[in-house]
């Protein structure tokens, strides 16, 4: 094979594989976005584009004022900029958020923001799109 062949077929697997090719942002409510940077991150980033949840999110859904989900640090993940594993709840009107809350602590928050039926979270994905959803979740 030609150093002209090799190079194509190169380019050609990093494209198929998907060499920095499964990465997506994803826009959700009030100017906020999911953003898959790696396997390892997937985040919530504010309007400004600071990262506020994660390094991992693994679950969420919305509401048209909430993003709600769980969020995890990986193993040997060394860089935790602040993040805590667990719930976490955003109110993106108010731009304030709650992370690594416990289960029973993130559903007396969710509670207190009406939402009071525990939301059917969602694994982030390039196909995610909010919900508005308000009160009871199916």
């Amino acid at each position: 094979m030609t150093r002209k062949g090799l190079f194509a077929s190169l380019v050609l697997m990093c494209l198929c594989c998907g060499c920095g090719g499964n990465d997506f942002i994803v826009d959700l409510q009030n100017g906020y976005r999911l953003w898959k940077m790696s396997a390892k991150e997937v985040c919530i980033a504010k309007p400004d584009g600071s990262l506020i949840i994660g390094p991992k999110i693994v679950l969420l859904d919305t509401d048209e004022e909430y993003i709600f989900g769980l969020a995890e640090i990986p193993e040997n993940y060394s860089k935790t900029d602040g993040f805590k594993p667990g719930y976490f709840l955003v109110d993106t009107k108010k731009h304030t958020w709650d992370q690594g809350l416990s289960k029973d602590a993130w559903l007396i928050r969710l509670k207190t923001c009406g939402i009071s039926v525990e939301p059917e979270l969602r694994k982030p994905t390039r196909g995610f799109r909010p919900r508005e959803i308000k009160g009871e979740v199916p």
